[in-house]
Order: structure tokens, then C-alpha cells, then sequence
């Protein structure tokens, strides 16, 4: 290597002198020592940023707004809240306030609209009046011969629990009732014949009454079903509080079936007319209070409230009959006519279940005076038929309304009845043999049987 001496002024050149020709390295990476005397130190260059320096560090506590300040944390900054305890008890009594307000805003409002829906609501009358009302009205076709439409407006009457009725009702009382303006529904039952109901409800019957048609109760002895028998007698105007009144032309059976249906679905106010129409037309002779009327009845102005129920207690299938037979909880009673009950009828084949005594309906009933027999009467036939008051009894007969009339007076008498639907014609098919008891028809006719029960 060849030096040159140094002189004062610039400095000297540096030759090139490479023993290695590598392009990869640059020349100043290797230790020249001449380059670092003869090379002054590059100068040091400021690197813009393209973002603002850093801010300046704050006080200890520095506000940041709204009570919170920023406090250092081992170089972390996290906000805190300055609040005072009077501060924040002031904020939690605010939110209560503003709550309470709400609060009893909507209580004023339901307060407002309750008292208002029971002050401004339109009155009822007996039946229902004819009420302004925005809806329309659905038309109800009750009377198919002469094409009357009756018009039905929803009921609005607050229905309060039924008061206990008697199961009998005397023409006097009914007549005080109607006088005194009491909520009543009075019904003719109609009989099987439909149309010679109908004929004989517009020549005369009890004034307000209507025409309960016996179609709309059974479909060849079977109950309607519950909706059926609701919307039915809705239709006629019937709620859960009013008083049924019930009456026929004399047989009894139809009033006191129409009776059974009303208390099977529930209705706890029904009533049967001692004596019927003809009870009524025979006061009617020593007073013209007892009013009689012509024509298709009275008009429906509104559609009733009733709810349908089902109550079990009050009849039974054939499946509860044919257990009862090795149970024994129940007595049997056949409500047959004699003849019927000890199979001398000719034609149908006739009988009775065996262990069933056998009442008619002339024995609850005395058709000569037009009336229910008394309690102590009633007592003494049952007793005599060997019922025990603490036992439920089954009653049947080959239809089941005759059986309603017996259920009837036993429920008058406290015993615990339920009709059997399917009656005879059900129990002759479906029972085995020795459960059924189908006398000799030269025999003579059983009226009552007790040695049977054994």
C-alpha cells in the first residue's frame, strides 16, 4: 500500500485499490484507515413524521369534562370519576322521580279508561233493549215458517253469581216474579212432534214466553253437544244469571227434560211450573193477571251471556251401568210404564236391568190434580221401592225423557241421580244375557221387584 504525505489543505484522494473484484460489497465497508481521516462524518439527517409529535405531559389530575379527570397509572392513563356521593344520591333521585312519574301517569290513564268503559256502557233491560251500537247486528232466523229476522245486539251485562232457586215453582210465584220485574226466561219444552208444538205455542201460551224446541236439546235421546246447546240458548237470550222458568202442556217429560239439559250444561237457575200451562189457565179463571198470549213470541233484542259446562255427576254411560254391577254403588230405578218394565208390551222386546225397581212417571206425578207429588209422599215411594238416601242412584227408561221425570223428583228429594242415556234399547244390545232381566210375557206384570236386587 502506498501512502502519501499529509499536507494542510485538502485532503488527499483516495485511489482505488482492490485486490478482490466483488461487486456485492461497497467500497467504504472496508477498513481503510485513510477514509476515516480523509472522510468527514456525514452529517445527521431529521426524519419527517408524518404525524403530530407527541403531546406535552398533563398536571397530576388534568379535567378531561363532566367530573372525570385523567390519572397516570405507572405511565397508563385511566379516567376516574370525581363525583361526589351528594352528586350521585342527587342523579338516583332523579331516576326515581322521573319512575314515580311514569308510573302514576299510567295508572291515572287505566284508572280514567275503566271508569269510563263502566259509566258510559249503555243499560240492559230484562231481555236486553235495542242499544246504538257502531258493529252490525247479525241477523238470526228463529222462526223458519214466517221468515221473522230477529236482530241480536252482544250483551254487556255483568253476570252475578246465581242465587238458589227451587226446583218448583208455584203460578203465584211465577206471577210475582213477572210483576216485580225480576230477570226471568220463560220456555215451553216442545215434545217430539215439532211442528204440533209449534201450532199449539201460537195459539196461546204464558206471556213472554218462547218456544224451546225439543230438537235442540237430543238427537234421538243423545244431548247435544255443550257449544250447540250455549249458542242455542244464547240465541234466545239466556245468561248465566237468569232465572229458567220451564213448562209444558201437562205430559211433564218435556219440561223436566229440558230441565236435565239445563243443569247437565251448567245452568244453575232452572225451575219447572207446578201444573204447567194448564195450572196457568186455571188461575187465569179467578184472575186476568195470568196473562196469555198469541202468536211466535216474544222478540230477542240481544244475544245472552251462558257458558256451557259439563257437569258428570248427572249422567252415566254404559260403561258406568255395567260396573255398577259388580260394584253395587248405585241403585237402579227403570222408569218404564209396568207393562214396559215387565216386558207384556207386544211388538218391542221389553224388560229391565236386572236389579232396577221399577217407578213410572204417574208415580212422582199426579196427572188427576196436575201436580208433583210432596216431599212426603215422594219420601215414602222411594222408600218403599228400597232406596237408600245415601246411595246415587241410576235411572233409566227405553228414551230418557221419561227418566227426567224420576231423576227430578229424586233430585228434589236430595238423592243423588244420573240419567243413563242409552236407556234399555242400548243396555238390550250391548249387555251380556244375565243382565238382563226380559220376562215371560204370559207371566204377570212386575210393578215392583225387590227381591231382584239380590
Amino acid at each position: 500500500m502506498r501512502f502519501e504525505r499529509w499536507r494542510p489543505g485538502a485532503p488527499p484522494q483516495a485511489r482505488p485499490y482492490n485486490t478482490v473484484q466483488d461487486t456485492r460489497f461497497h467500497h467504504t465497508e472496508y477498513e481503510d484507515p485513510d477514509y476515516y481521516y480523509s472522510c468527514t462524518p456525514e452529517s445527521v439527517q431529521t426524519k419527517t413524521m408524518d404525524f403530530p409529535p407527541p403531546l406535552p405531559p398533563l398536571p397530576p389530575q388534568a379535567t378531561l369534562g363532566s367530573g372525570r379527570v385523567l390519572v397516570s397509572n405507572g405511565g397508563k392513563s385511566s379516567a376516574t370519576s370525581t363525583l361526589t356521593p351528594k352528586d350521585k344520591h342527587g342523579r338516583r333521585n332523579t331516576k326515581v322521580y322521573l319512575f314515580g312519574a311514569c308510573f302514576t301517569a299510567v295508572s291515572l290513564l287505566l284508572a280514567v279508561t275503566i271508569l269510563g268503559f263502566f259509566v258510559l256502557r249503555p243499560p240492559q233491560s230484562l231481555f236486553g233493549t235495542q242499544t246504538r251500537s257502531t258493529a252490525r247486528p247479525s241477523p238470526l232466523i228463529l222462526d223458519t215458517e214466517e221468515g221473522r229476522t230477529y236482530t241480536h245486539l252482544p250483551s254487556q251485562t255483568v253476570s252475578q253469581p246465581p242465587r238458589p232457586v227451587d226446583r218448583v215453582i208455584e203460578a203465584n210465584n211465577l206471577l210475582t216474579l213477572m210483576i216485580t220485574k225480576r230477570k226471568l226466561c220463560i220456555f215451553e219444552a216442545s215434545s217430539d212432534r215439532i211442528e204440533y208444538s209449534r201450532q199449539l205455542f201460537r195459539e196461546e201460551h204464558i206471556e213472554g214466553a218462547r218456544l224451546l224446541f225439543f230438537t235442540n236439546l237430543s238427537h234421538s235421546g243423545v244431548p247435544v253437544h255443550p257449544l250447540q246447546f250455549q249458542r242455542y240458548v244464547r240465541n234466545l237470550g239466556v245468561d248465566g244469571d237468569c232465572h229458567v222458568v220451564l213448562y209444558d202442556r201437562g205430559q211433564q217429560i218435556w219440561a223436566s227434560y229440558a230441565y236435565w239439559i239445563f243443569t247437565l250444561f251448567g245452568h244453575k237457575k232452572v225451575s219447572l211450573l207446578n201444573g204447567g200451562l194448564d195450572e196457568w189457565k186455571r188461575h187465569r179463571l179467578s184472575s186476568a193477571q195470568y196473562r196469555i198470549e198469541t202468536g211466535p213470541g216474544g222478540y230477542v233484542q240481544r244475544l245472552g251471556t251462558f257458558q256451557s259446562e259439563w257437569r258428570s255427576d248427572v249422567i252415566l254411560t254404559f260403561d258406568d251401568v255395567i260396573a255398577n254391577a259388580d260394584t253395587k254403588i248405585f241403585d237402579v230405578v227403570d222408569a218404564q210404564a209396568p207393562e214396559e218394565y215387565g216386558g207384556q208390551t207386544s211388538g218391542a222386546i221389553n224388560g229391565h236391568i236386572r236389579s232396577a225397581v221399577n217407578i213410572p212417571v204417574d208415580g212422582v206425578y199426579d196427572f188427576n190434580e196436575n201436580h208433583w207429588k210432596n216431599s212426603t209422599q215422594l219420601s215414602e215411594l222411594f222408600e218403599s221401592r228400597g232406596l237408600n238416601p245415601s246411595k246415587p242412584v241410576i235411572v233409566y227408561c227405553s228414551t230418557s225423557t221419561r227418566a227426567t221425570a224420576v231423576w227430578w223428583a229424586l233430585m228434589k228429594q236430595n238423592y243423588r241421580a244420573a240419567i243413563y242415556f242409552g236407556s234399555w234399547p242400548e243396555w238390550l244390545i250391548r249387555a251380556p244375557d244375565y243382565l238382563k232381566m226380559i220376562p215371560d210375557k204370559q207371566a204377570p206384570i212386575f210393578v215392583n221387584i225387590t227381591d231382584i236386587q239380590s
